[in-house]
């Protein structure tokens, strides 16, 4: 049986919308107004592919006293489940504000059990990092895989 549908959301509100799907709200999340577009199509459910496509959405994370507006151009993408495996592709994520372009893969294979993520990142603006270290890791201490590169980020220009 194949199934193909289209689903667009607009102007989501991204802390009430995670909250809802979660059992509790993230708390680095203060706002954020994200309009999505979705292309399912599936083979019964054992093959499932959605094209993901999320233009100019905007975040606002929040810990303690310190704030991060992160503006986005564009986010595109597809996810696709076959049979036990699972595959992101981030196609492009250009965010205007802190300056950055990511592209990449991440996969999820249940037998054997495997994890893998490639990511590429071009343009990346680390000024705000130089001139204001202590920033990223006030908002992102309790993730170590965020702590490590903001405190990498603390070099000489």
């Amino acid at each position: 049986m194949m199934f193909e549908g289209k689903l667009s959301i607009e102007h989501l509100r991204l802390r009430n919308a995670m909250a809802s799907l979660l059992s509790q709200p993230i708390d680095h999340i203060e706002d954020g107004d994200v309009s999505v577009n979705l292309a399912l199509r599936s083979k019964g459910t054992r093959t499932i592919n959605v094209q993901v496509d999320v233009p100019q959405p905007s975040v606002v994370l929040a810990r303690g006293g310190e704030r991060l507006s992160i503006k986005d151009h564009r986010a595109k993408g597809a996810v696709a489940y076959d049979e036990g495996s699972i595959r992101v592709t981030l196609e492009q994520l250009d965010v205007l504000s802190p300056r950055l372009s990511v592209s990449g893969d991440l996969s999820l294979d249940q037998q054997p059990s495997a994890v893998r993520m490639k990511l590429d990142g071009r343009q990346i603006d680390v000024s705000g990092v130089r001139t204001q270290p202590s920033k990223c890791p006030a908002i992102a201490a309790p993730l170590p895989a965020c702590s490590t590169p903001c405190a990498a980020g603390r070099f000489r220009r």
